[in-house]
């Protein structure tokens, strides 16, 4: 949907459109100190994705979206959202509106956004929702830290995106929801023996991993195709990411959330990257990365510069920088 490039919108603009003037009518009513009737998310989630997908890409029928589906859906329609801004900005930041020459537009828009999630998902709130998938609350932090990235690569005075990251580690996953589940010991729960087998029978070898439920967020592959096994293990990797996250903003000086963040890292790496005269092809990372480090370095409290580096050395693992200044500042 928000993938999609159209270049001519059929009415030239798509804030000329019927469905915008819908929707702009839905959101109005937010502000509407006279009105009587409230937000119809249902619609503003139809029109909103109707006109992403057939007229053209508007950054606040992107951010309207989301925040639909995270009325009618909770956290799980947030990651819906958040993954369609993500496209609509990445994809189409030259020609989406409100266009480039007007940044400050742009700017109040996904600070509305913020304002709103931040509303809607307080924090004495966050413990009554239901858990996400790993995964998805992974692919969820991930297109954020995205959209934050790619939008300070193009804007000297880029909103404070990262400010939402707050409310992101404070959402639970079904693999939070396990751990907490789970018994404190074995003898917490009787397990009742199984008969012995006769003599001289035989037991078949699967009987112990057959009687086992996979205990992994993601499906485990019917295959032993490399690429298959490397997916899936990339996945339930990703869906360590809430831990750490907790981990570095609570307690930051665990030693095992480094070294996990490391096998997080680094672990289906398999061959150091090619490289002539001491030099790789791996490009530099971005100027907005590099230039937000330097500050970090300059004036950052030591855990919160220690934080700031791992959180992005699963996306650039060759970044060695990161580690050494995570290293200084423990």
């Amino acid at each position: 949907m928000g993938g999609q490039e159209i270049a001519v919108p059929p009415n030239g603009n798509v804030r000329e459109g019927d469905a915008f003037a819908i929707l702009q009518v839905e959101i109005d009513k937010l502000t509407d100190i006279h009105g009587t009737s409230a937000v119809d998310w249902s619609i503003v989630a139809t029109r909103g994705e109707s006109v992403l997908r057939d007229e053209g890409q508007d950054l606040a029928v992107a951010v309207w979206f989301a925040i639909a589906r995270l009325q009618l859906s909770g956290p799980g329609g947030l990651a819906e959202g958040v993954r369609v801004l993500r496209d609509v900005i990445t994809l189409s930041w030259d020609t989406m509106t409100p266009p480039p020459a007007r940044l400050r537009a742009r700017r109040n828009l996904a600070t509305w956004f913020m304002d709103r999630v931040e509303d809607l998902l307080p924090g004495d709130r966050l413990s009554t929702l239901p858990s996400l998938p790993a995964t998805v609350l992974a692919g969820l932090t991930d297109d954020w830290n995205a959209i934050d990235a790619f939008w300070r690569e193009r804007d000297a005075e880029a909103p404070p995106l990262h400010r939402l990251r707050r409310v992101l580690t404070r959402l639970t996953s079904e693999v939070d929801t396990h751990i907490a589940l789970a018994p404190a010991s074995d003898s917490a729960v009787p397990v009742p023996k199984a008969d012995a087998p006769a003599a001289g029978s035989a037991v078949p070898a699967r009987t112990t991993s057959a009687m086992l439920a996979n205990p992994l967020p993601v499906p485990l592959p019917d295959t032993a195709d490399v690429d298959q096994l490397e997916r899936v293990a990339s996945e339930v990797l990703r869906g360590l990411t809430p831990l750490l996250d907790i981990c570095f903003t609570r307690q930051p000086t665990l030693a095992f959330a480094y070294r996990l963040n490391g096998v997080v890292a680094w672990s289906l790496l398999d061959a150091t990257p090619l490289a002539s005269a001491g030099e790789t092809r791996i490009p530099p990372p971005p100027v907005s990365e590099l230039d937000a480090l330097s500050r970090m370095t300059a004036d950052a409290d030591p855990l919160a510069l220690a934080r700031f580096a791992q959180a992005r050395l699963a996306t650039f693992p060759y970044w060695l920088d990161l580690c050494r200044h995570t290293h200084a500042a423990l």
